[in-house]
Protein backbone atom coordinates (compact mmCIF):
# COMPACT_ATOMS: atom_id res chain seq x y z
CA UNK A 1 0.00 0.00 0.00
CA UNK A 2 1.35 3.18 -0.89
CA UNK A 3 1.41 5.90 1.96
CA UNK A 4 0.78 9.84 1.57
CA UNK A 5 4.30 10.54 2.45
CA UNK A 6 5.47 7.68 -0.27
CA UNK A 7 3.65 9.76 -2.83
CA UNK A 8 4.76 12.82 -1.78
CA UNK A 9 8.53 11.60 -2.03
CA UNK A 10 7.70 10.21 -5.14
CA UNK A 11 6.10 13.32 -6.76
CA UNK A 12 9.19 15.35 -5.14
CA UNK A 13 11.67 13.60 -6.16
CA UNK A 14 14.89 15.23 -7.99
CA UNK A 15 13.91 18.34 -7.31
CA UNK A 16 15.98 19.56 -4.73
CA UNK A 17 19.87 20.78 -5.50
CA UNK A 18 21.45 23.28 -3.60
CA UNK A 19 21.82 26.81 -5.08
CA UNK A 20 25.13 28.55 -6.18
CA UNK A 21 24.71 30.79 -3.35
CA UNK A 22 25.04 27.90 -0.67
CA UNK A 23 27.94 26.25 -2.40
CA UNK A 24 29.68 29.04 -2.32
CA UNK A 25 29.16 29.45 1.61
CA UNK A 26 30.54 25.62 1.80
CA UNK A 27 33.56 26.63 -0.61
CA UNK A 28 34.17 29.67 1.94
CA UNK A 29 34.38 27.73 5.51
CA UNK A 30 31.03 29.68 6.47
CA UNK A 31 28.96 26.84 6.41
CA UNK A 32 29.17 22.90 7.05
CA UNK A 33 29.09 19.93 3.87
CA UNK A 34 25.51 19.09 4.39
CA UNK A 35 24.58 15.18 4.09
CA UNK A 36 22.44 16.12 0.67
CA UNK A 37 25.78 16.67 -0.87
CA UNK A 38 27.24 13.00 -0.18
CA UNK A 39 23.65 11.47 -1.44
CA UNK A 40 23.33 13.71 -4.67
CA UNK A 41 26.03 13.03 -7.51
CA UNK A 42 24.59 16.46 -9.10
CA UNK A 43 25.47 18.65 -6.25
CA UNK A 44 28.51 16.96 -5.08
CA UNK A 45 29.99 17.60 -9.09
CA UNK A 46 28.92 21.61 -8.90
CA UNK A 47 31.19 21.81 -4.97
CA UNK A 48 34.18 20.26 -6.44
CA UNK A 49 33.70 22.30 -9.45
CA UNK A 50 33.57 25.54 -7.48
CA UNK A 51 36.17 24.09 -5.07
CA UNK A 52 38.66 24.04 -8.00
CA UNK A 53 37.82 27.32 -9.11
CA UNK A 54 38.83 28.99 -5.99
CA UNK A 55 41.72 27.24 -5.42
CA UNK A 56 43.32 28.34 -9.15
CA UNK A 57 42.70 32.02 -7.77
CA UNK A 58 43.23 31.58 -4.27
CA UNK A 59 46.69 31.47 -4.18
CA UNK A 60 47.96 35.01 -5.63
CA UNK A 61 46.94 38.45 -5.53
CA UNK A 62 47.15 39.67 -9.42
CA UNK A 63 47.80 42.91 -10.82
CA UNK A 64 44.71 45.50 -11.06
CA UNK A 65 44.56 44.75 -15.06
CA UNK A 66 45.16 40.73 -14.73
CA UNK A 67 42.72 40.97 -11.43
CA UNK A 68 39.99 42.05 -13.83
CA UNK A 69 40.80 39.70 -15.97
CA UNK A 70 40.29 36.94 -13.44
CA UNK A 71 37.08 38.51 -12.02
CA UNK A 72 35.70 38.48 -15.70
CA UNK A 73 36.67 34.69 -15.48
CA UNK A 74 34.88 33.84 -12.56
CA UNK A 75 31.88 35.55 -13.56
CA UNK A 76 31.68 33.59 -16.79
CA UNK A 77 32.33 30.68 -15.07
CA UNK A 78 29.38 31.20 -12.49
CA UNK A 79 26.99 31.94 -15.21
CA UNK A 80 28.18 28.72 -16.82
CA UNK A 81 27.86 26.95 -13.37
CA UNK A 82 24.00 28.25 -13.21
CA UNK A 83 23.15 28.08 -16.62
CA UNK A 84 23.89 24.05 -16.84
CA UNK A 85 21.01 21.91 -16.67
CA UNK A 86 20.38 19.85 -14.24
CA UNK A 87 18.89 16.59 -16.16
CA UNK A 88 20.83 13.92 -14.47
CA UNK A 89 18.13 13.20 -11.27
CA UNK A 90 14.87 13.92 -13.40
CA UNK A 91 15.82 12.06 -16.29
CA UNK A 92 16.87 8.55 -13.66
CA UNK A 93 13.48 9.43 -11.76
CA UNK A 94 11.95 9.37 -15.78
CA UNK A 95 13.38 5.95 -16.77
CA UNK A 96 12.76 4.73 -13.24
CA UNK A 97 9.09 5.35 -13.83
CA UNK A 98 9.23 3.83 -17.58
CA UNK A 99 10.89 0.50 -16.91
CA UNK A 100 8.77 0.05 -13.91
CA UNK A 101 5.43 0.03 -15.90
CA UNK A 102 6.90 -1.39 -18.64
CA UNK A 103 7.59 -4.29 -16.33
CA UNK A 104 3.98 -4.02 -15.68
CA UNK A 105 4.41 -2.54 -12.33
CA UNK A 106 2.14 0.66 -12.73
CA UNK A 107 0.63 2.22 -9.38
CA UNK A 108 -2.63 3.63 -9.13
CA UNK A 109 -3.94 5.82 -6.49
CA UNK A 110 -6.34 3.10 -3.85
CA UNK A 111 -8.26 5.90 -2.74
CA UNK A 112 -9.49 7.00 -6.10
CA UNK A 113 -9.78 3.23 -7.00
CA UNK A 114 -11.88 2.65 -4.64
CA UNK A 115 -14.26 5.73 -6.26
CA UNK A 116 -15.20 3.53 -9.06
CA UNK A 117 -19.20 2.84 -9.97
CA UNK A 118 -20.30 -0.36 -10.35
CA UNK A 119 -21.33 0.38 -14.05
CA UNK A 120 -24.24 -2.56 -13.64
CA UNK A 121 -26.91 -2.92 -15.77
CA UNK A 122 -30.32 -4.24 -16.14
CA UNK A 123 -30.50 -7.62 -18.01
CA UNK A 124 -30.86 -6.31 -22.43
CA UNK A 125 -30.71 -2.51 -21.21
CA UNK A 126 -28.10 0.04 -22.69
CA UNK A 127 -26.10 2.06 -20.86
CA UNK A 128 -28.23 5.52 -20.29
CA UNK A 129 -28.38 8.34 -22.71
CA UNK A 130 -28.80 10.62 -20.08
CA UNK A 131 -26.02 10.66 -17.00
CA UNK A 132 -22.84 12.16 -15.46
CA UNK A 133 -19.71 12.34 -17.38
CA UNK A 134 -16.67 13.97 -15.01
CA UNK A 135 -15.34 14.35 -12.85
CA UNK A 136 -16.13 10.79 -11.64
CA UNK A 137 -13.88 7.78 -10.03
CA UNK A 138 -10.78 10.25 -9.75
CA UNK A 139 -9.34 13.03 -7.81
CA UNK A 140 -8.81 16.40 -8.91
CA UNK A 141 -6.50 19.38 -7.85
CA UNK A 142 -9.29 22.23 -8.68
CA UNK A 143 -11.09 23.17 -5.82
CA UNK A 144 -13.68 24.52 -8.60
CA UNK A 145 -13.43 21.54 -10.51
CA UNK A 146 -15.93 22.09 -14.02
CA UNK A 147 -19.27 19.78 -14.10
CA UNK A 148 -20.06 17.87 -17.01
CA UNK A 149 -23.16 15.63 -17.88
CA UNK A 150 -24.77 14.04 -21.10
CA UNK A 151 -28.12 15.84 -21.58
CA UNK A 152 -31.55 14.21 -21.59
CA UNK A 153 -33.45 16.39 -24.41
CA UNK A 154 -33.02 19.76 -26.07
CA UNK A 155 -35.86 21.23 -23.66
CA UNK A 156 -34.23 19.97 -20.50
CA UNK A 157 -33.10 21.76 -17.54
CA UNK A 158 -30.52 20.76 -14.80
CA UNK A 159 -29.38 21.07 -11.69
CA UNK A 160 -26.16 19.77 -9.60
CA UNK A 161 -26.69 18.93 -6.27
CA UNK A 162 -23.07 17.78 -4.41
CA UNK A 163 -23.21 16.02 -1.07
CA UNK A 164 -20.96 14.92 1.88
CA UNK A 165 -21.75 12.67 4.04
CA UNK A 166 -25.14 12.53 2.35
CA UNK A 167 -25.70 16.05 2.88
CA UNK A 168 -25.95 18.49 0.05
CA UNK A 169 -23.56 20.94 0.49
CA UNK A 170 -23.79 22.84 -2.88
CA UNK A 171 -25.60 23.14 -5.45
CA UNK A 172 -26.25 24.87 -9.09
CA UNK A 173 -28.76 27.32 -10.15
CA UNK A 174 -31.18 26.11 -12.80
CA UNK A 175 -28.88 25.53 -16.04
CA UNK A 176 -29.77 24.94 -19.58
CA UNK A 177 -25.81 23.72 -20.34
CA UNK A 178 -24.40 20.51 -19.42
CA UNK A 179 -21.43 21.66 -17.58
CA UNK A 180 -21.09 24.37 -14.47
CA UNK A 181 -18.43 25.25 -12.24
CA UNK A 182 -18.78 26.03 -9.21
CA UNK A 183 -18.38 29.49 -7.43
CA UNK A 184 -17.24 28.60 -4.51
CA UNK A 185 -14.57 26.03 -3.42
CA UNK A 186 -14.47 22.66 -2.45
CA UNK A 187 -12.37 21.47 0.42
CA UNK A 188 -9.07 20.10 0.10
CA UNK A 189 -8.45 16.56 0.95
CA UNK A 190 -12.67 15.60 1.32
CA UNK A 191 -14.64 13.78 -1.31
CA UNK A 192 -17.96 14.43 -2.83
CA UNK A 193 -21.01 12.74 -4.37
CA UNK A 194 -22.97 14.60 -7.02
CA UNK A 195 -25.61 14.01 -9.28
CA UNK A 196 -27.74 15.93 -11.54
CA UNK A 197 -31.42 16.42 -11.61
CA UNK A 198 -33.02 17.36 -15.28
CA UNK A 199 -36.69 18.66 -15.48
CA UNK A 200 -38.11 18.28 -18.59
CA UNK A 201 -42.20 19.94 -18.10
CA UNK A 202 -43.56 17.54 -15.69
CA UNK A 203 -40.78 15.10 -15.46
CA UNK A 204 -38.18 14.88 -12.83
CA UNK A 205 -34.60 12.75 -13.80
CA UNK A 206 -32.45 12.43 -11.48
CA UNK A 207 -28.64 10.53 -13.02
CA UNK A 208 -26.70 8.59 -12.53
CA UNK A 209 -29.61 5.84 -12.10
CA UNK A 210 -29.69 2.58 -10.64
CA UNK A 211 -28.40 0.38 -11.21
CA UNK A 212 -25.30 2.78 -12.00
CA UNK A 213 -23.22 3.62 -8.73
CA UNK A 214 -22.55 6.63 -7.34
CA UNK A 215 -20.62 9.81 -8.56
CA UNK A 216 -17.68 9.63 -6.20
CA UNK A 217 -14.82 12.33 -6.90
CA UNK A 218 -12.31 14.26 -4.13
CA UNK A 219 -9.79 16.71 -4.09
CA UNK A 220 -6.09 16.15 -3.38
CA UNK A 221 -4.84 17.67 -0.30
CA UNK A 222 -2.61 20.95 -0.27
CA UNK A 223 0.89 18.92 -0.23
CA UNK A 224 0.11 16.49 -3.05
CA UNK A 225 -1.31 19.17 -4.88
CA UNK A 226 1.69 21.62 -4.62
CA UNK A 227 4.18 18.19 -5.35
CA UNK A 228 1.92 17.34 -8.43
CA UNK A 229 2.10 20.70 -9.52
CA UNK A 230 6.05 20.73 -9.41
CA UNK A 231 6.16 17.27 -11.06
CA UNK A 232 3.75 18.80 -14.03
CA UNK A 233 6.06 21.51 -14.68
CA UNK A 234 9.81 19.32 -14.56
CA UNK A 235 8.23 16.53 -16.70
CA UNK A 236 6.46 18.89 -19.13
CA UNK A 237 7.68 17.56 -21.67
CA UNK A 238 6.81 14.11 -20.65
CA UNK A 239 3.62 13.06 -21.24
CA UNK A 240 3.74 9.48 -20.01
CA UNK A 241 5.87 10.23 -17.37
CA UNK A 242 2.99 12.95 -15.97
CA UNK A 243 0.60 10.60 -16.96
CA UNK A 244 2.08 8.09 -14.42
CA UNK A 245 3.17 10.21 -11.57
CA UNK A 246 -0.85 11.35 -11.85
CA UNK A 247 -2.18 7.99 -11.58
CA UNK A 248 -0.09 7.40 -8.32
CA UNK A 249 -1.50 10.79 -7.41
CA UNK A 250 -5.17 9.75 -7.95
CA UNK A 251 -5.47 12.24 -10.73
CA UNK A 252 -7.14 9.55 -13.31
CA UNK A 253 -8.71 12.03 -15.68
CA UNK A 254 -5.81 13.96 -15.83
CA UNK A 255 -3.36 10.43 -16.59
CA UNK A 256 -5.65 9.86 -19.28
CA UNK A 257 -5.31 13.03 -21.03
CA UNK A 258 -1.37 12.75 -20.47
CA UNK A 259 -1.58 8.92 -21.53
CA UNK A 260 -3.43 9.65 -24.89
CA UNK A 261 -0.63 12.13 -25.65
CA UNK A 262 1.96 9.76 -24.81
CA UNK A 263 -0.15 7.38 -27.06
CA UNK A 264 0.25 10.12 -30.00
CA UNK A 265 3.98 10.23 -29.16
CA UNK A 266 5.30 6.30 -28.75
CA UNK A 267 2.29 3.84 -29.33
CA UNK A 268 3.81 0.70 -29.29
CA UNK A 269 5.77 1.44 -26.45
CA UNK A 270 5.05 -1.46 -23.74
CA UNK A 271 4.86 1.39 -20.70
CA UNK A 272 1.96 3.01 -22.91
CA UNK A 273 0.13 0.08 -23.45
CA UNK A 274 0.01 -1.59 -19.44
CA UNK A 275 -0.83 2.37 -18.52
CA UNK A 276 -3.97 2.56 -20.60
CA UNK A 277 -4.72 -0.92 -19.39
CA UNK A 278 -4.27 0.15 -15.97
CA UNK A 279 -6.83 3.42 -16.56
CA UNK A 280 -9.80 1.65 -17.67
Amino acid sequence: MTSHRDLIDALTAGEEHLEYEQLAAIVDAETPEPEHVKTCASCAADLADLRRTAAAIAPRRPRRAVWWAVAAGIVLAVLAFVARPRKTVVDSESAALVNEAAAGRIVVSERAAAMRRERGTLMGSAAPAFDVIAPVATLVRETKPQFSWKPLSATATYRVEIYADRSLVMQSPELHDVAWQPTQDLQRGAEYVWQVVATDGDARTIAPQPPAGEARFGLVDDATNAAVAAAQQRHANEPLVRALLEARAGLLDDARKDWALAAQKDPRSPAVKNLGVALR
